[in-house]
Formats: C-alpha cells, structure tokens, sequence
C-alpha cells in the first residue's frame, strides 16, 4: 500500500499491541537511515528523542487515540542520531465496513530554508 509512495511512509496496525508498524517503503528508511528489519514491529515513538516536543508527541497519540488524522511538524531523529525537523501526517484506514484498519504515517522532511507549518 505505501511501497511505491515517493513519500516516506509506515502503516501501522492499531489492532496489535502497541500499534507496530507493519509496513514501511524505501523513501522512508532513505530518511531515517534504518533498515525495515529495524523498524518492522516497533512503535513509530523510536524516531522521538530528548528535544522531540512531548506537547506535539501527545497530539499524535490523541489522534490515534480517536481516529482523527492529526498533522504536526515534530522533532524526530535519524539512525545516527541527527535531529530533522519532521512534517508527520498521521491518518486512519478503513476497510468498507468503516473497521479501522491501520495508521498511514507520512514523512516529510522540513528543511531549515522551508516554511513552517505553525504546528504548536
């Protein structure tokens, strides 16, 4: 569903535990510099960090929480352990029946010379 996104994008499945993440694309781990098997089966919390905003941490977890897709420009850090300025777009997936399915996450990276979203 997200393999061919040129967007960095994870699905997550809120029907297991701790909403691991069940799939990922390459544009992703390019961003993040981790491999799939380092990701596959984590909560998306592994890209947070000790300047990551908790007040924008808590948005995301409420709009998981109430199935609400939530957009925020967030603290998040690479494997290596280099901050980047991350535009998250968190939204949920419904099968035909309105069961929810999984959370696409998207990624984009926001570069110091790029506006910012006015995300607090």
């Amino acid at each position: 569903m997200v393999e061919a996104s040129p967007i960095a994008s994870v699905l997550s499945d809120p029907r297991l535990p701790d909403n691991p993440i069940v799939a990922v694309n390459a544009a992703f781990l390019e961003l993040t510099g981790y491999s799939a098997d380092e990701i596959l089966g984590r909560n998306c919390r592994f890209l947070a960090g000790k300047a990551t905003e908790p007040w924008l941490s808590e948005k995301i977890r409420e709009g998981v929480k109430e199935h609400k897709p939530v957009l925020v420009e967030i603290l998040n850090y690479k494997k290596g352990g280099q901050p980047f300025r991350n535009a998250v777009l968190v939204a949920p997936i419904y099968d035909d029946r309105d069961e929810l399915l999984y959370f696409l996450g998207s990624q984009v990276e926001i570069k110091e010379d790029q506006p910012n979203l006015g995300s607090a």
